[in-house]
């Protein structure tokens, strides 16, 4: 039974949630009782109620998503993420998300701040693409949030996503001459390897000599190195055996003799290629 009485000079909604517990709320005024009561009381009645007194915050609800979404299977593929989506994830989390949001108590979270967040992003110089993941992370936490009722709405929802968009441009013949006049031996060939069989930077890193047939002229793409992660390709056609040109197999033969070790094209040290690194001292 929901009521609104008044004790010691106060008005006080009393009621008791869906699973019996009773709560009193105090107001000063009848009208404020009677409004929150009834927000209550609907709540309720539509499943979306949360305990005014309820602390949980961001980073409860990020690692029980992690837990749950990331590294189990409560998702919408039905299986654990691949490890470089969880290294982008990884990164949105501790870059963007956790410095403004961390400890945040879910049920204070209102969609004017959130707009204000994706704003003040935009006008530091992040990134169109960037802003979005980071809005993406935090609704994705906000609706993990409300699916267990730690919190009664997504804030999110009603904060516009800014657009990007993504312009790929090929690099002509020339300037792909140009670019292997200028490179050193193993960059040469890593250029021309991509140029010729169009490897993804992730599939040139994570390339292998086992899956390199240099008698049959073939080159096995099977798994890919990228966000400092071993990972297997997204797709099944991602799968595939790709020929290699007369030209590229000599290159390829030359670069066996000076590199062999397990991969085609490690970083200085011998371990896989990492992409930051590589765009920032050689690219």
């Amino acid at each position: 039974m929901a009521t609104v009485s008044r004790r010691r000079g106060k008005w006080v909604a009393d009621y008791r949630d869906g699973i019996g517990r009773r709560h009193w709320e105090t107001y000063e005024t009848r009208r404020a009782a009677e409004d929150a009561l009834a927000q209550h009381v609907t709540a309720l009645r539509n499943g979306r109620y949360v305990p005014p007194n309820n602390k949980r915050t961001v980073r409860e609800a990020f690692e029980s998503w992690w837990s749950l979404g990331v590294e189990g299977d409560d998702n919408r593929g039905g299986m654990p993420l691949r490890l470089a989506t969880r290294a982008i994830y990884r990164l949105t989390w501790r870059v963007h998300v956790e410095p403004v949001w961390a400890a945040r108590k879910l049920s204070t979270i209102r969609t004017e701040e959130v707009a204000q967040w994706r704003q003040h992003m935009l006008s530091g110089g992040v990134g169109p693409r960037t802003v979005h993941n980071s809005l993406l992370m935090l609704s994705f936490l906000c609706k993990h949030a409300r699916r267990f009722n730690w919190m009664p709405a997504n804030p999110c929802g009603e904060v516009r996503k800014p657009k990007f968009r993504v312009k790929v441009r090929a690099f002509t013949a020339a300037e792909v001459a140009t670019l292997t006049c200028h490179a050193d031996d193993a960059t040469r060939v890593m250029i021309q390897t991509a140029a010729h069989t169009g490897l993804r930077i992730g599939e040139l890193a994570g390339l292998e000599w086992s899956c390199v047939d240099l008698e049959k002229g073939e080159i096995h793409v099977e798994k890919q190195f990228t966000h400092e992660a071993w990972a297997n390709l997204k797709t099944v056609n991602s799968r595939r055996r790709v020929p290699i040109a007369r030209e590229l197999l000599k290159e390829l033969t030359l670069h066996h003799a000076r590199i062999p070790g397990l991969l085609v094209f490690p970083g200085p040290c011998g371990a896989p290629l990492r992409y930051h690194n590589w765009h920032t001292r050689v690219w």
